[in-house]
């Protein structure tokens, strides 16, 4: 039922309203308080308990997984956005997922999607010749036609594939998976609810059989049946 399982008895983390500066949420995002799998569990609860179809859920998280391997950085909120839109997925929930994209992972991503962009292009390494400093913001775009050539275009080129390849992983293990925890979840709340059904009940024959007994009344016929009294 879930992916991820983690200890009731576990250390919890700083709790939002206790995050006073940028600092704290810049904290949270590269290293959350509460630790990794207790993160990864309640990423998956905020997808699970999302609301709409399976569909749109797995939609969002795959959309929210594939924008990250695309080089376009400072706009991926964008492109989920827009994507989420366009196939009719949960926004929120990409949002939440897409912290797959993060300072511990964009370092493997951005040097796979470049090995992988320049295999697939044929390059052998890059084709440009190098800058002889490293580079800046500046330099990034006075030097656009490089930096396009070197770096976005291959990243571009091998962020694509894998994107769709993680993507439908991802859609195809979460759809199933959360069709049967909406099952299981509406199951709990009908069963829940019937006990507390049954208790109201309860408590309301309790109330009007000490009322009967303290005002020393006969029950009549619709009492009776209520508190299922049968005639001598």
């Amino acid at each position: 039922m879930f992916l991820f399982k983690v200890p009731k008895r576990r250390p919890r983390g700083l709790h939002r309203r206790r995050r006073l500066h940028f600092w704290h949420h810049s904290r949270e995002w590269i290293w959350p308080s509460m630790g990794i799998k207790p993160t990864l569990r309640w990423m998956e609860l905020k997808i699970k308990r999302s609301r709409g179809t399976a569909y749109k859920a797995a939609m969002g998280a795959a959309i929210g997984v594939g924008v990250c391997f695309t080089p376009f950085f400072g706009f991926h909120v964008i492109l989920i956005y827009l994507l989420t839109k366009l196939l009719r997925a949960s926004f929120l929930v990409g949002l939440v997922i897409s912290f797959v994209g993060n300072p511990w992972t964009f370092p493997f991503i951005t040097l796979w999607t470049y090995e992988l962009g320049h295999w697939l292009l044929g390059n052998d390494g890059g084709n440009q010749p190098a800058l002889e400093t490293a580079p800046g913001f500046q330099d990034i775009f006075s030097n656009y036609v490089y930096f396009w050539n070197e770096y976005i275009w291959p990243m571009t080129v091998g962020g694509l594939p894998t994107a769709l390849v993680v993507g439908a992983i991802v859609f195809f293990t979460l759809r199933g998976n959360i069709r049967r925890y909406q099952k299981y979840r509406i199951q709990r709340i009908r069963a829940a609810r019937q006990r507390n059904k049954e208790r109201a009940e309860e408590s309301r024959v309790a109330a009007l059989a000490e009322k009967i007994k303290e005002t020393g009344h006969a029950a009549t016929d619709k009492v009776k049946t209520i508190l299922h009294i049968d005639e001598e």
